[in-house]
Formats: structure tokens, sequence, C-alpha cells
């Protein structure tokens, strides 16, 4: 009995610790930096591969390892045997926006050229009203163009917002 009450105990702390780590989502185009990671626990990054073009870099406390999303797989099932076909209403854009409400937005900077100097002179004064407001955006004529972006939350916040759906 008191083994049982040990056990429950631990797993409802991690349970509870782990709501409350912090998840950072970082996007740097300017020096190829794209990963999700959750407190010191976890990290997932992508990274580029001569071989497969693309790899997913996972470290789970302290252990690192690598997945290849696009392998292709072999299909399990027979050729002639058809899908079945699920009656499932398509989900709508509320659930994707509830999600980034989650989310604290830590750093974003947005540096564009269209390439064409009319479609940027248009940018301008849209882009001045956000940095006034918002964000970090600049147009420029020089050809730059690049994106950084730091999302930060909790998983309690994101399970808090679907539960608000």
């Amino acid at each position: 009995m008191v083994w049982g009450l040990t056990i429950f105990g631990v797993v409802l702390l991690l349970m509870v610790l782990f709501l409350l780590l912090p998840l950072q989502l970082y996007i740097n185009t300017d020096s190829n930096q794209y990963f999700a990671q959750m407190g010191y626990v976890a990290k997932a990054s992508l990274q580029g591969d001569e071989a497969e073009i693309l790899r997913v870099k996972m470290q789970i406390l302290g252990h690192r390892f690598f997945l290849y999303p696009l392998r292709w797989k072999k299909d399990q099932r027979k050729k002639g045997s058809p899908r079945k076909k699920s009656r499932r209403k398509k989900p709508g854009g509320r659930w994707f926006i509830q999600i980034l409400k989650a989310f604290s937005i830590r750093k974003f900077e947005l540096n564009l050229d269209t390439g064409d100097y009319v479609t940027n002179a248009k940018l301008y004064p849209v882009f001045g009203l956000v940095n006034h407001y918002f964000a970090n955006c600049k147009v420029n004529y020089q050809g730059n163009n690049y994106l950084v972006c730091d999302l930060r939350s909790r998983p309690w916040r994101i399970l808090k917002s679907f539960i608000h759906l």
C-alpha cells in the first residue's frame, strides 16, 4: 500500500514538473537554426543532410539520435485492398489560433526584400506600423531576407488552450 502511494506520488510529481517546463520554438533563417526545446530535458532540431536532404536531431535526457522523416516507407497493406474512409468533419482553424495564443513572442525580426522596389515601397509604411506595435520588421533594397522568431510557452498553457476550445 505504501509503495503504491509512493509510486503514484512520484508519477504525479513528474507530470506536474512536465507541465511546468518551458517550451521554446526557435526559427532563424539567417543562421539556419530551427529547433523546439523543452527545458533541458528534450530538444529536436532540423538539420540539413547530404544524403537524405533533411534530418531531425533529437536529444532526450542526454541521449542523441537522428530521425529521417523523408525516407519512404514501404506500404504495409495489399495493393488491391481499398483504404477505409473516415467520416470525420474537417477541423476548423480555431484550434490553431488558440494554440498560437498560448505562446508568447520573445523575439521577432523580419528583414525582407521582395525584389520589386514598388512593392518594397508599399510595404515600408505597413512595417512601420507593425514596428510601432508588435515586432521588428524591416524592408531593404539589397536582397537580404531573413526571419528570426523565438516563441515560448509552457505545456500547461497549451493544454489549457485545448480545454477552452
